[in-house]
């Protein structure tokens, strides 16, 4: 363009604001330039980079696409109108409005086609949306134009997680580690597939790596040193397992290690401090020396563990673990009139508290089967029960873990999602089938039909490409067997 007299000082003006570091003034003279002289193509480029600078990012998107309009779409536009895409799908991923950022990335993909971080950003919506190819899709390209990118590689680990290939997963974790020693993610998620695939000793020492607990469990700081395994020879050890940090079936499940706590490391004093609703499941604890009520004052301690914590603090492998912790009370149990009927005593629990969960229509398929007493024993009591023929719901007998402990073993089979049920009735060796749920079941049921946790426990799994209903069809199978 022919350049006017008056355009060459208000550019220079711009120019020199922005030198100076006087942003707010670098924008205004840009917007004189673009009232008077609309179709200076510079001034519309430098206000919109200027515009993603100060995170304005819809106005650097006006800008960005008024500079393309006017240089026919040269590459410096198209990496621009990119950019702001991109920030703009940023702040939408931020506020968990993923359907407005998944369209900011794919604009960024249609400016600039090799933006690996749009690829990866969309590869985890989709990760959170159930979209669990595309997530792939997505990481596997990132991770050809990116082959050292370790952000990549551990995005296509996680979807490799959700669609349960954990060989391609534990390779892609193991890549990122390899690019970044430090990548605290990366050692945490490769520990699910240690885990999930029977290798706990290397399992723990990524937790270690990775500084962070199972997945959804958490640390307490109580003022003193976290216990690793070191001797403990006349100290006290304070094992907590209180709601904020450690699910209750977490609790149960790793109760099993406070007498090997005494028997290798030095017989020390074992102070456990849990939520009342576990008190009396836990009186008689083996290797408990002191329960304290959450909220109640703590006598002295030396050093502190989580309860989810005790199989990785000893260093615990597979072929290692300790018997489930006796949870049996040693009073009889009540005599129930509900449970005075014909038929094979089968217990549901269809809900946990941290979404695995079962729609109850799910169980209509179990109605026409013969010789079955239902009942129900999901805690609290559910306002939708499942509609099974003769169906007792048993919670209002269930106020604690004592009283659920009560019922549970005088079923003949429980039935449970991954929940606190699954491993009460575990504990209470009694017969116990486990439905496991996609996506990403817990690391703890392993993979075969069997539970080296529970030796009662059978594990069904939902179909990796089915609804999870499709899990009840296989226990319906389950059910006729045992009834037979």
């Amino acid at each position: 363009m022919t350049h006017d007299p008056l355009l060459t000082k208000l550019f220079a003006e711009a120019l020199a604001c922005q030198k100076g570091g006087n942003l707010a003034g670098t924008l205004l003279a840009y917007k004189r330039i673009h009232k008077q002289f609309p179709d200076f193509q510079d001034a519309w480029v430098n206000a919109a980079m200027l515009l993603i600078r100060l995170g304005r990012y819809e106005e650097a998107l006006v800008a960005a696409e008024k500079a393309f309009d006017l240089d026919g779409g040269s590459h410096t536009s198209y990496l621009l109108l990119a950019e702001a895409h991109y920030w703009l799908g940023h702040v939408g991923n931020t506020a968990k409005q993923f359907e407005v950022a998944y369209g900011h990335y794919l604009k960024v993909l249609e400016y600039n086609p090799k933006n690996a971080i749009a690829m990866l950003r969309m590869s985890e919506i989709c990760c959170a949306a159930g979209f669990y190819d595309t997530a792939l899709g997505m990481s596997n390209a990132a991770v050809r134009l990116e082959p050292k990118n370790a952000y990549a590689h551990f995005c296509r680990g996680k979807a490799g997680l959700y669609l349960a290939d954990y060989a391609g997963a534990e390779s892609d974790f193991r890549r990122t580690i390899e690019l970044e020693d430090d990548y605290a993610d990366a050692h945490q998620s490769l520990t699910f597939v240690l885990l999930i695939t029977g290798r706990y000793k290397e399992g723990w020492s990524h937790m270690r790596a990775s500084g962070k607990g199972f997945f959804g469990a958490h640390w307490h700081d109580f003022g003193k040193p976290r216990w690793n395994g070191e001797p403990l020879e006349g100290k006290t050890l304070l094992v907590y397992g209180h709601r904020e940090v450690s699910g209750y079936g977490d609790n149960i499940q790793f109760a099993r290690f406070l007498p090997r706590i005494k028997e290798r490391f030095g017989n020390p004093q074992i102070v456990l401090y849990a939520n009342e609703t576990q008190r009396r499941l836990f009186k008689d604890l083996p290797g408990m020396d002191i329960f304290v009520l959450k909220g109640d004052p703590l006598p002295h301690f030396d050093v502190t563990v989580p309860m989810w914590g005790l199989a990785m603090a000893t260093d615990t492998d597979l072929p290692d673990l300790p018997p489930p912790a006796p949870m049996t009370p040693r009073e009889p149990p009540p005599a129930l009139p509900e449970l005075d009927r014909p038929g094979l005593k089968v217990g549901l629990t269809w809900s946990a508290s941290i979404g695995r969960r079962l729609e109850t229509s799910a169980f209509d398929v179990l109605a026409d089967i013969p010789g079955v007493a239902w009942y129900g024993l999901q805690v609290p009591p559910s306002e939708n029960p499942p509609r099974l023929p003769g169906f007792i719901d048993m919670a209002p007998h269930c106020g604690d873990f004592y009283d659920a402990a009560q019922v549970a073993r005088q079923m003949d089979l429980v039935v449970s999602v991954d929940t606190a049920m699954a491993h009460l009735a575990g504990s209470l060796n009694v017969p116990t089938v486990v439905l496991v749920l996609h996506p990403l079941p817990d690391w703890r049921w392993g993979m075969g039909e069997s539970a080296d946790w529970y030796p009662s426990a059978k594990v069904l799994r939902q179909p990796l490409r089915e609804a999870p209903e499709s899990v009840v069809r296989l226990l319906k199978a389950e059910i006729e067997h045992r009834v037979q």
